[in-house]
C-alpha cells in the first residue's frame, strides 16, 4: 500500500473497486521492488502465457528494475500501466514487461486516437492492452521514481505485455482482440506471441509452494507470507479440483473407494466407483 499512497490511488475520487485493484498491485509489486526476488519473478513470468498456448521463456535474471504506474507517451496521448519491469539478464540482454493488472474489472479500454505525428503516426489504439504493446515499443516514458531512468522500449531486445486478472483460465478472448488491433494498425509486428496473460492464482501458487529455507532473508520471508494471506484473503486461490479438500474416505460414513486416489484421478477407467455399504 505504500506506492499506492505515495502515487496518490488512495484518492476518494477514484472507486471502491480501483482503489481495491491499486492496493493489491502496490503490495504484489512491493515484492519485486523492495526485494531482490528474482527467482519468484522468474517462476511467475513462466506460467504465463499467449494466445498461441506458449509460456513465456526468459533468459535467466540478473537484475531487475521495477517502475509503478509510469505513463507511456505518444504523440500528444498518454496511457498509464500498472507497472513495468525492466530486466537485464546474464546473457546481457534486457526485456521490457509492460503489466496491466485487474482485479475485479476487465481491460479500461477507451476510443481510438490519432494526431497524425510522430513515429507511429502517434496512434494510440482504444485497446488498452494494444496501446501498451504499440506504446512501450514506439513512444517515451515518464516515470516517478527519482532513483531510475526511465525504460525505453527501443534498448529491449523484447517487448512483451502481462494482463494479470483474477480468472481461473487464459481469457483468451481479450487477448485475441489485442492482437487484433495491433494487426489493424500495420506497425506492431510480433504481437501474438508478446501479449500474455497469468493469473493472480499463479502468484498464490508460486508462494505456497516455496518454504522458509527458500527465502534466506526474513524481511522477505515475512513480507512473502503477509502477501500470500492477503491473496488468500481476496480468494485468489487457484482450483484444485472437487477432491482436493476431501479427507480420508473412512471419514465418510456408507461410503468406500475402491481405486484411486482423491486428487488426479486420470484418465477416467482411474476414476472412483462409489456404493453404499
Amino acid at each position: 500500500m505504500l506506492t499506492a499512497e505515495l502515487y496518490g490511488k488512495l484518492s476518494e475520487l477514484a472507486s471502491a473497486g480501483e482503489r481495491r485493484e491499486d492496493v493489491l498491485t502496490s503490495h504484489v509489486f512491493g515484492l519485486f521492488r523492495y526485494f531482490d526476488a528474482t527467482a519468484t519473478l522468474s517462476e511467475l513470468l513462466g506460467r504465463a502465457r499467449n494466445t498461441l498456448g506458449e509460456r513465456l521463456d526468459l533468459p535467466r535474471i540478473r537484475r531487475m528494475e521495477v517502475f509503478l504506474w509510469p505513463t507511456i507517451v505518444v504523440g500528444s496521448f498518454t496511457r498509464q500501466p500498472d507497472a513495468a519491469l525492466r530486466l537485464t539478464h546474464e546473457d546481457g540482454s534486457r526485456s521490457l514487461i509492460v503489466v496491466e493488472a485487474k482485479y475485479e474489472s476487465g481491460p479500461s479500454d477507451a476510443e481510438d486516437a490519432a494526431d497524425g505525428s510522430g513515429a507511429t503516426g502517434a496512434q494510440m489504439p482504444g485497446n488498452q492492452l494494444a496501446a501498451y504493446y504499440l506504446g512501450a515499443r514506439e513512444g517515451s516514458w515518464r516515470v516517478r521514481e527519482a532513483w531510475g531512468e526511465a525504460p525505453a522500449g527501443r534498448e529491449a531486445q523484447r517487448v512483451v505485455v502481462l494482463y494479470i486478472t483474477s480468472h481461473h483460465a487464459v481469457p483468451i478472448d481479450v487477448l485475441r482482440q489485442a492482437v487484433g488491433v495491433v494487426e489493424e494498425t500495420g506497425v506492431g509486428s510480433g504481437a501474438q506471441g508478446a501479449i500474455y496473460w497469468v493469473g493472480w492464482r499463479d502468484l498464490t501458487e508460486v508462494l505456497d509452494t516455496s518454504g522458509e529455507s527458500d527465502v534466506p532473508r526474513p524481511g522477505e520471508w515475512r513480507f512473502r507470507q503477509d502477501l500470500l494471506g492477503v491473496l488468500r484473503l481476496r480468494r485468489l486461490e487457484p482450483f484444485h479440483g472437487v477432491f482436493r479438500a476431501l479427507m480420508a474416505p473412512g471419514i465418510y460414513p456408507g461410503l468406500t473407494i475402491e481405486r484411486g486416489r482423491w486428487s488426479g484421478l486420470t484418465p477416467v477407467d482411474e476414476y472412483v466407483r462409489w456404493f453404499q455399504v
